[in-house]
């Protein structure tokens, strides 16, 4: 990353396109020589062959009913988690009860508090965060963590957050968490994690209810939501609508946001069938960046500079899917059909342009349960077409540059959840990927590219995972997962005006990742240690306004995670992440990588005042961080400072009505999570640090009516 106006500079030109399933011919994969293909058919064929060798040297007695016992190893694509017995140990599940009685008013406030999931603002408005597992942070953490919702992709094929600040929490159903690599299910972008989140389905033959909420607060904060639910004979449908403003923490930070969601199903007696609209639309201000010394004197200001007034992001968007799932079925199957639809128009100091993508996915599965060679299977077969195409201008004083750009996969996948016996399950997966990626480039300026520019590939890309889970006594559980996956440099991170080489492509970052871990569940007390090693090759990340494979690199971490009652009335949250990022090969060996703290920590204690009245404090602390883009030399430039913060939060229950007071940063501490060097900006005389803000102490207060 680098400056707020780089990463719009570096999001100007590009278009992505789709393919239809029909273009997904089978002799694409004839590419694939002999020696590939037997490597990938010996690597999923081995492990189940001893696993299924030691399996038939003892007597199994193994029910269908008794192997959900012992969770899996990794999260599934294609079914949901049902319970918390049922999740991964390397995965947290958020329920529906836990949301409501959290008194949390976002969606990524939920995974920042619930799942502690390190979690950024934005550079493009407030509302929509940045996610980041597994110490991503200097080097696109959106682009390495798959943003999943009720099995569409919301991860963009560009350098810009998922968007899902549209799904109201009274929408959502679940949320699962998953830390590590899972390229088998989820493919391209998912090598730090995955956040699959699953809305409320609507239901046939349900009485009309609903949610209405109203929240106000700091900074002439006004946010209203309406959720309806209803449903006669087979039919059932949703509707949830979201309308927004606030004038912003900073000068020149006002954002507006309007959204609605609505899905219509029909229920048969082996079919689930359903469609869902979706529209939203943000205006927002940019307030820029700010010098150390500006941050200091004023963190509220705006960027003083006078191309920069002015500057603003619209953004609007269409989603529209179709889905179809098997119900009363001796197996299952599913098929996602999706179509996005978003445009941006926008001015970020000099450069102003617009963007519009269009992105097409389908993704289909069938699993079933067989007995035999070794045990219970669980197998699944997947595919999976994702197609986009993104054209964007971008004006500046010196020219005009004009980008059209497509990328398309298709990918094949396999899995099997092997339940060996009553004490230990073995998961194996392997997926096949073909990306085609195109660009075609105008520059009139004569400034960097070459007029008219035509680039082409095609890559074939191969992920697998191998895992285990053994019950070790009747509280704990051990567990290990070992997988392959990769990242392909998106259209943005492949923009002539911000790499090295405008006739080439980037290198896809390949990763491996070794997990494990034990898991201790006694009532509903738990505790989780993971231990993790992730090497990486050809890492990507941007320095100095230019996006490059880095050196080698490793994430080595503990992550553990504790809650409990304390008394009848206490509850105890714990969590502690250590994660070293650092360079294994060239000028930087042993150095940070930008933007990932060391440590970090969370404790919270709930309070039950009384049956109607509930409290929480909340505790979150993280060292300090080198600074993104600072990747010149082995001597950081510059840190980002450690913080620590409170949160104070207040919930009163009536019939059907619940009145939530917040206070987040409750001792107004001034810091920023998010800071930038810039080494071309010492020739031209201005400060090489750049900072955003984040807010000082806020407050908001919600009321939420059911009915």
């Amino acid at each position: 990353m680098a400056l707020q106006s780089s990463v719009l500079l570096r999001v100007l030109n590009h278009r992505l396109c789709c393919v239809t399933p029909a273009n997904f011919l089978a002799a694409r994969w004839v590419r694939f020589t002999a020696v590939n293909t037997m490597k990938s058919t010996v690597f999923v064929l081995l492990p189940l062959a001893c696993v299924a060798g030691a399996a038939f040297s003892q007597t199994i007695e193994t029910s269908r009913e008794g192997r959900s016992d012992l969770p899996s190893v990794v999260v599934k694509s294609s079914r949901l988690v049902d319970s918390k017995q049922a999740v991964p140990p390397s995965a947290t599940l958020i329920t529906r009860d836990e949301i409501e009685n959290s008194g949390y008013t976002s969606l990524a406030e939920v995974i920042q508090k619930l799942g502690f999931v390190n979690t950024r603002s934005g550079l493009v408005g407030s509302r929509d965060a940045s996610f980041d597992l597994r110490g991503f942070g200097g080097s696109s953490p959106d682009t390495n963590v798959a943003v999943i919702v009720d099995g569409i992709r919301y991860s963009e094929k560009e350098l810009a957050t998922a968007r899902i600040s549209s799904i109201p929490l009274s929408a959502v159903e679940q949320i699962e968490i998953m830390r590590g690599g899972a390229s088998v299910a989820y493919g391209d972008g998912a090598s730090g994690g995955v956040i699959r989140i699953t809305t409320v389905q609507p239901q046939a033959d349900q009485p009309l209810s609903g949610t209405g909420s109203v929240s106000v607060g700091s900074y002439d904060s006004l946010e209203t939501t309406l959720g309806l639910r209803g449903g006669a004979g087979s039919v059932g449908f949703t509707l949830d609508v979201t309308e927004s403003a606030t004038e912003g923490y900073r000068e020149r930070s006002a954002e507006d946001f309007g959204s609605a969601l609505a899905g219509l199903s029909w229920m048969g007696s082996q079919v689930l069938a359903g469609v869902k609209f979706g529209t939203e639309s943000s205006d927002v201000q940019f307030p820029g960046s700010l010098s150390l010394a500006q941050f200091k004197a004023n963190p509220r200001q705006a960027k003083p500079t006078p191309s920069n007034v002015g500057d603003f992001s619209f953004f609007k968007r269409d989603l529209t899917s179709v889905y179809l799932r098997s119900r009363n079925m001796p197996f299952d199957y599913g098929v996602d059909v999706s179509r996005r639809d978003q445009s941006r128009t926008f001015k970020d100091g000099n450069p102003r342009g617009q963007r519009d993508l269009v992105q097409d996915q389908v993704s289909m599965f069938v699993s079933d349960r067989m007995e035999g060679l070794g045990g219970v299977h669980q197998l699944t077969l997947g595919a999976a077409f994702e197609d986009a195409r993104l054209d964007s201008v971008g004006l500046f004083s010196f020219g005009t540059f004009v980008a059209k750009g497509q990328q398309k996969s298709k990918a094949f996948h396999i899995s099997d959840d092997l339940a060996v016996s009553d004490t230990l399950r073995v998961n194996m997966g392997y997926r096949l990927e073909s990306i085609d990626q195109f660009r075609f480039d105008t520059d009139d300026s004569g400034f960097n590219v070459p007029a008219d520019r035509e680039t082409r590939r095609n890559i074939d890309l191969e992920a697998y995972e191998l895992g285990f889970s053994r019950v070790l006594t009747g509280s704990l559980t051990g567990f290990a997962k070992f997988n392959k996956g990769f990242r392909v440099p998106n259209i943005d991170e492949n923009d002539p005006t911000s790499r090295p080489s405008p006739a080439t492509f980037l290198n896809p970052q390949l990763s491996k990742e070794l997990e494990m871990g034990v898991r201790r569940r006694v009532g509903e007390t738990e505790q989780v240690l993971r231990l993790f090693k992730i090497m990486l090759d050809d890492e990507i990340a941007n320095v100095n306004f230019t996006n490059i494979n880095l050196d080698k690199t490793q994430r080595l971490g503990v992550e553990m995670e504790h809650s409990a009652a304390l008394t009848d009335r206490v509850d105890l949250r714990a969590a502690y992440t250590y994660t070293d990022s650092e360079f294994r090969t060239g000028e930087l060996r042993g150095t940070r990588v930008p933007l990932v703290p060391a440590h970090r920590a969370l404790l919270g204690l709930g309070y039950e005042i009384s049956d109607r009245f509930d409290s929480e404090i909340l505790f979150t602390a993280q060292s300090d961080q080198r600074l993104g883009g600072d990747l010149d030399a082995p001597n950081e430039e510059g840190k980002v400072p450690g913080y620590a913060l409170a949160d104070l939060s207040f919930k009163y229950r009536f019939e059907q009505m619940k009145l939530i007071f917040s206070v987040n940063n409750l001792f107004d501490r001034q810091y920023y999570s998010q800071g930038f060097y810039n080494a071309f900006a010492i020739f031209s005389g201005v400060e090489p640090v750049g900072v955003y803000p984040d807010p000082g102490r806020n407050f908001k207060l919600t009321a939420q009516f059911d009915f």
